[in-house]
């Protein structure tokens, strides 16, 4: 399913499916939006592909083959998993303060899970 096919603001850019309420974020594929309660997150078309597969993989380990396929279909750049390196590290900026992250398994891939409380020293 291409993302131009989907239409409705709740379902995964990637796959069509209803997002996690749970997650209280919404996409609005159209416009390349992540609505994370009053907050608008703008998504590069590529962003959009990586953080799609992420949230229908939640909570587990996604490897950079699968998401350099989600950012980019069929033309995949020579430097696929580069680029996907910076899609990364845009999304963990961009996710900032939304209760997700992005945590990365060492030469596996990476996993969107909920943020870990910090823990400041006392």
């Amino acid at each position: 399913m291409t993302l131009a096919a989907v239409a409705q603001p709740d379902n995964c850019p990637t796959c069509g499916q209803a997002l996690k309420q749970a997650l209280g974020l919404r996409i609005d594929a159209a416009a390349r939006v992540l609505i994370s309660g009053d907050r608008a997150i703008c998504l590069t078309k590529h962003e959009q592909g990586v953080l799609g597969l992420l949230l229908k993989r939640f909570g587990h380990c996604v490897e950079p083959d699968d998401l350099i396929t989600a950012a980019y279909d069929l033309d995949e750049p020579a430097n696929g998993r580069k680029s996907v390196h910076g899609f990364i590290f845009g999304l963990r900026l961009k996710l900032a303060g939304t209760g997700l992250e992005i945590v990365t398994h060492k030469s596996f891939g990476y996993a969107l899970v909920h943020s870990r409380p910090k823990v400041t020293p006392t």
